[in-house]
């Protein structure tokens, strides 16, 4: 059961767990029934079984409800959906850490809105018809942005269109342009992992840090983010704030494809730190454009390189001296810069699409609670 209502999915196993169920408690479904975790009930865990899980086996931590004719299971779909319904869930709830349980007896005496069923399925309609148009908005996210990859790669190993008629190979590296140089990362950046922690000392200055995740969830780190307040030192700042055309990138994960995951800098942020878990590259600004550099630091090409120099075993990280060593493709400037530009306008796009799903988002939520409380009819 994926929680914040995300479904009903079939359990992967692993390859050392094995395939029988080991309760003596278990019961069969069928599709359309409503499911809810007794654990995770307080965080969105249910939803009603689909056609592909029909007959599918479920444990005693799994209870199964049957809907009468009177009750239009989309109708239901879109309420147990609610943060409000998963709050009353966790109002139910109760036991030991980890170990919280939904109290079916509490559970079942619930009372829930149930108008006719002509208008619970004319609520359903306005609501599905949101989510399809959400659906529909990520599905163009989902392309520009393989678009925007694919069209990185094609830049980076063409150059602009039109502009090389002669390439060269390079071991390592693939096809380039032949008058594009290879360089190490090194000798077109400054960089230095960050030392500053998260910490809030008497006596220290006070910052604000951008950290391991508004890296990681951001192509873009510019002024107005919502980021972690601390404390730093006189000298920490000096040298740790953030200039514009810095580039950032994670230096340590538990799996190494989440090294290296790049975010440059809009805008000179004087208050705002580079924080712990972070390296940062600062351009040499005659060799390299910092946008194009974010750019090629998040291309496969380079993700590859970043897995394959990161050490580890459960944990994964870079060393300084191999992300120095970091090989990198690079153009004149004035085609860097254009590249740069072509990628930005694919951002912005995508940037606009988010908004509009973002914007869906907080529509339906409104929409949903006007419906699903009778504070809206429609009929």
């Amino acid at each position: 059961m994926r929680v914040r209502h995300q479904g009903v999915v079939e359990r992967i196993y692993s390859p050392n767990r094995p395939r029988k169920i080991g309760t003596p408690n278990q019961t069969q479904v069928s599709t359309g029934q409503f499911v809810i975790s007794k654990i995770d009930a307080r965080n969105g865990a249910c939803g009603f079984i689909p056609v592909e899980l029909d007959g599918a086996i479920l444990t005693q931590d799994f209870p199964v409800y049957e809907f009468g004719p009177l009750a239009d299971p989309r109708y239901f779909d879109h309420l147990v959906g609610q943060p409000i319904f998963w709050r009353l869930c966790d109002s139910i709830s109760d036991g030991t850490t980890n170990r919280i349980r939904l109290d079916l007896d509490l559970f079942d005496d619930l009372e829930f809105p149930l108008p006719p069923l002509h208008e619970q399925q004319a609520i359903a309609d306005i609501l599905d018809s949101i989510d399809e148009a959400i659906e529909r908005t990520e599905a163009v996210i989902a392309a520009a942005e393989r678009l925007r990859d694919a069209l990185l790669h094609d830049l980076l190993t063409n150059g602009l269109p039109g502009r090389h008629k002669e390439h060269q190979q390079v071991r390592g590296l693939g096809t380039i342009p032949a008058t594009w140089n290879v360089v190490r990362l090194g000798d077109i950046a400054e960089v230095a992992f960050s030392s500053v922690d998260k910490k809030t000392v008497d006596g220290e200055l006070p910052v604000e840090l951008c950290n391991y995740t508004d890296v990681f969830y951001n192509r873009l780190i510019r002024p107005g983010m919502d980021l972690m307040k601390a404390t730093a030192t006189p000298g920490e700042c000096d040298r740790w704030t953030l200039k514009r055309g810095d580039v950032l990138f994670t230096k340590d994960s538990e799996t190494a494809d989440e090294i290296g995951i790049p975010a440059y800098v809009s805008d000179d942020m004087p208050n705002v730190l580079c924080g712990y878990h972070l390296g940062r590259a600062r351009p040499n600004t005659r060799l390299v454009d910092g946008s194009f550099l974010a750019r090629t630091l998040g291309s496969h090409r380079v993700a590859r390189e970043f897995a394959r120099v990161a050490n580890g075993i459960t944990r994964f990280g870079l060393t300084l001296e191999a992300t120095r060593s970091l090989p990198l493709v690079l153009p004149p400037l004035h085609e860097q810069r254009a590249i740069a530009d072509i990628l930005d306008s694919i951002d912005q796009t995508l940037e606009r699409n988010g908004e509009n799903r973002d914007a869906l988002d907080a529509s339906k939520a409104s929409i949903a609670d006007a419906l699903l409380t009778g504070r809206v009819r429609t009929a």
